[in-house]
C-alpha cells in the first residue's frame, strides 16, 4: 500500500494533478468541515500552489503495526545554461508540417513549465536531421519561447530573433566543371 501511495503522488506532482478520493461519497458528519480550509477532492483537480512549491505526504500503516510517514516535494530544477540565449530549431519536409511541428512544441513547452530552456535546445539541435523548410529562434526562457512561436504561428514570417527559411542547394556547380584539353589550359595559365 505503501509504494502504490508512493507512484501515486509522484504521478499527481508529475501531471499537475490531484485524483479524486477513489471511494469518498459523504463526508463525517461529526467534523466541522466549514470550519477547516480544507476539502476531499470528488473530481481531478488542477495542483497550483501560490509558492509553486507542491508538498504531499504518503503514510503507510503496516499489519505488524509498523508506521511509516513520507514527505514528497516536486522538483524545480534549474538546468544548466538556462537563463542564457538558446537557438532554437525546427525542420520539416513542408512548411505545412514545420508549422504543425512548432504547434506541437508550443503545446510541449506550455504543458511543462519547469523544463529546461537549454535541454530543450540541445535536443532539438542534435536530435535529429535537418529538413529543408527550417525555422530558427533564440530565447532566453520559456516565455520567449511560447512567444516566438506563437508568433510564428500567427504570422508566418520573420520576427524578432526569429527566423524562417528553405534550404536550396546549389545544383548547379557541375556546370562549372570544366576536364580534358579545356581544363589543361585553364591549369597551365594559372602556374
Amino acid at each position: 500500500a505503501g509504494i502504490a501511495g508512493l507512484i501515486k503522488v509522484v504521478l499527481s506532482l508529475q501531471h499537475r494533478q490531484i485524483p479524486p478520493h477513489l471511494h469518498f461519497e459523504q463526508p463525517n458528519p461529526y467534523i466541522p468541515w466549514d470550519e477547516f480550509p480544507l476539502r476531499v477532492p470528488t473530481e481531478a483537480l488542477t495542483w497550483s500552489t501560490p509558492s509553486g512549491r507542491r508538498l504531499a505526504g504518503v503514510s503507510s500503516f503496516g499489519f505488524s503495526g509498523t508506521n511509516a510517514h513520507l514527505v514528497v516535494e516536486a522538483y524545480q530544477g534549474q538546468g544548466a545554461g538556462d537563463g542564457q540565449p538558446q537557438v532554437i530549431v525546427l525542420s520539416a519536409r513542408t512548411e505545412e508540417r514545420l508549422r504543425a511541428y512548432a504547434d506541437k512544441l508550443l503545446t510541449f513547452v506550455t504543458e511543462q513549465p519547469d523544463i529546461s530552456l537549454a535541454n530543450v535546445a540541445y535536443t532539438l539541435q542534435v536530435g535529429r536531421a535537418a529538413m529543408d523548410e527550417r525555422l530558427a529562434l533564440v530565447a532566453t526562457d520559456l516565455a520567449d519561447l511560447q512567444a516566438r512561436l506563437t508568433h510564428f504561428l500567427a504570422n508566418g514570417e520573420n520576427g524578432e530573433y526569429l527566423y524562417r527559411g528553405h534550404l536550396t542547394t546549389n545544383q548547379g556547380w557541375r556546370d562549372f566543371l570544366v576536364d580534358g584539353a579545356e581544363a589543361q589550359e585553364i591549369v597551365a595559365s594559372l602556374v
